[in-house]
């Protein structure tokens, strides 16, 4: 059902497997990737947050790639490139929004939506997004009325394209 719809809104208890998803479905683009220069991107509200939560473990799904050179990994960037297709894996931070102004994605994942700015997504992700029609997942945990409440509300009310899903701890 992911791969069906462009902007999917994911409503996930904690330790429900909510970033392990992301990692494999950036994965799963990145090396079916047809386009040059594929871009997919991890967002978490901080950069730091980011490379704790995420770095280690996409360079362990990695490491048979990345021990034979078919992916490279660039430290300092927090980036995978992919040898075959060019296309690349990158990690940011809802903390320097900025650095996402003039690229052009093909998928993004937010993590821990609630606590990104919505300018964040309204004037530098979507924007990013709409060139090449790329997709976006937003996962997360509920924290009141933010930017994922009104993605997930918007989504629900059947936006053209949308899809939002809701599991408690009782359905996982």
């Amino acid at each position: 059902a992911l791969a069906m719809c462009r902007f999917i809104v994911l409503v996930l208890h904690r330790r429900a497997g909510k970033t392990e998803l992301a990692l494999m479905q950036l994965i799963d683009r990145a090396l079916l990737c047809d386009r040059d220069l594929g871009l997919f991107v991890y967002l978490a509200p901080l950069l730091k947050q980011a490379k704790t939560v995420v770095w280690a473990r996409l360079k362990a799904r990695l490491r048979p790639l990345l021990q034979c050179g078919a992916a490279t990994a660039n430290e300092s960037e927090l980036s995978i490139l992919f040898g075959h297709n060019g296309a690349t894996i990158r990690l940011f931070g809802g903390d320097n929004p900025d650095a996402l102004r003039g690229v052009r994605l093909d998928g993004v994942v937010v993590d821990e939506t609630a606590q990104i700015k919505p300018q964040v997504w309204d004037d530098i992700l979507q924007p990013a997004l709409s060139d090449r029609l790329g997709w976006a997942i937003f996962i997360g945990t509920v924290s009141g009325v933010d930017l994922f409440s009104e993605l997930y509300h918007k989504a629900l009310a059947g936006r053209d394209g949308w899809m939002a899903k809701l599991w408690t701890v009782y359905d996982t």
